[in-house]
């Protein structure tokens, strides 16, 4: 499971559930200088134009689940499904009732759930970026980076002995600027 991936989908869910769109009406008078004058506006504002305004991380991942569906077929379907059941409700589902509504196994689930993550980390844009900052705070790339830092600082280390070991004697000098 990618926990970016999960808090995106979490967010989806909750637009789904409880959705907060904002609605803006155009005033006429912006369009003044593109028409007559004296064109005026609609008294009932229910004829008026709106335009509404979602929040872009879930018009993302509706765009991912839709190429999903369209993209994968009958388990682009499945993953959308999943998608429903797990994030899109108001209380939120225990895992057994999960399961038993999608007809599936857990260890399915999981495996389902983790090809979701997936398939949406692959479409949402610069999500490799995010990933790469994050698991570059997890404690294994951590210990990985102290044991590279111990092995270069080793390194140098014996180096500079090798050096200090070699003779300092004009003719070895010359060889070694020749090499």
């Amino acid at each position: 499971m990618i926990e970016f991936v999960e808090e995106l989908l979490l967010a989806w869910g909750h637009e789904q559930v409880c959705p907060s769109t904002e609605v803006g009406i155009p005033s006429p008078l912006g369009q003044m200088d593109e028409v007559a004058a004296g064109t005026g506006g609609h008294r009932c504002l229910s004829l008026t134009e709106q335009y509404a305004a979602a929040d872009r991380r879930v018009l993302a991942v509706e765009q991912a689940l839709r190429d999903i569906v369209s993209g994968l077929g009958l388990v682009g379907r499945q993953l959308d499904n999943l998608a429903d059941v797990r994030y899109a409700r108001k209380p939120s589902l225990p895992l057994v009732v999960q399961w038993e509504r999608l007809g599936i196994s857990r260890n399915t689930y999981r495996a389902r759930l983790d090809r979701l993550h997936v398939e949406i980390a692959a479409r949402y844009p610069d999500l490799e970026g995010v990933i790469t900052r994050l698991e570059a705070e997890l404690p294994a790339a951590m210990a990985r980076q102290a044991w590279v830092d111990k092995a270069r600082k080793a390194a140098e280390k014996a180096a500079r002995q090798a050096q200090k070991r070699q003779c300092d004697c004009s003719l070895c000098q010359v060889r070694r600027q020749a090499s």
